[in-house]
Parts: C-alpha cells; sequence; structure tokens
C-alpha cells in the first residue's frame, strides 16, 4: 500500500479509522475490498428482484437468487 502518495493517505486513513472501530488491521486487505463489493452487488440484485408486486418470502428469496 505504498505505491504513491494517495494510497498512502488511504492506507493511512483506514488503519486511523479501523482503530477508532477496535480492529487491530492497520492497512486494507484485498479481501475486505471484495467483501465489500459483495455486499453492495448484493445490494443492487435485491433492489433490482424485489418489488412490492413479491409479497412473500419465499418468492423474494427466488426472485434474488435468480438475479
Amino acid at each position: 500500500m505504498d505505491r504513491n502518495d494517495a494510497t498512502r493517505a488511504l492506507t493511512k486513513k483506514i488503519g486511523e479509522e479501523n482503530a477508532t472501530r477496535g480492529l487491530a488491521a492497520k492497512e486494507p486487505y484485498h479481501t475486505d475490498a471484495q467483501a465489500y463489493d459483495i455486499v453492495y452487488l448484493l445490494k443492487q440484485v435485491m433492489e433490482k428482484a424485489v418489488s412490492p408486486a413479491i409479497p412473500k418470502l419465499a418468492q423474494e428469496r427466488t426472485a434474488i437468487r435468480d438475479a
């Protein structure tokens, strides 16, 4: 995480934010970014697949899976 001034600043910011949250990690890790992306991809799928027209949980789960 020492590529340039921007990455050093971001790494420092992440380390500081992690410390305020009680996390030991001082640098970002690739799985952190992957988990973040996965959560937001799931969010997009759910927003697209689930609508008021599908009121039942089982149907919503199927719609999310299929999306």
